[in-house]
């Protein structure tokens, strides 16, 4: 008899067809990247509080990445290119002197 080994993940859930509302919490529960233990144990109820709780901290996680990105996108938008392009240039003459290559060894090596 062939064993057939099937990947874990996000595609495969614990229940393909779910046929209570336990399964189906627990399906939510795994699409949300949630493993409870003995999930299949619990009462309803205590499922369904699990998932809501659960719900809503990924609500307010993604609600946090919203305004990280915004912060981030509010700084890049106060960047000056000509001083990180100076910045740049500043330090690899730094970077230059240290390894002690002079602008005509480095000049020669790009040819």
């Amino acid at each position: 008899m062939p064993q057939v080994w099937l990947p874990t993940g996000q595609v495969h859930r614990p229940h393909l067809n779910p046929q209570s509302e336990r399964e189906v919490l627990m399906n939510k529960l795994w699409d949300m990247r949630y493993l409870v233990p003995h999930a299949d144990k619990l009462e309803v109820q205590q499922l369904r509080d699990i998932v809501e709780a659960c719900e809503r901290k990924n609500k307010d996680r993604n609600a946090q990445v919203v305004r990280d990105q915004a912060a981030a996108l509010e700084r890049l938008s106060k960047v000056n290119y000509a001083e990180v392009a100076e910045g740049l240039k500043e330090f690899f003459a730094w970077k230059r002197r240290k390894l002690g290559i002079t602008r005509e060894e480095q000049q020669a090596s790009r040819k």
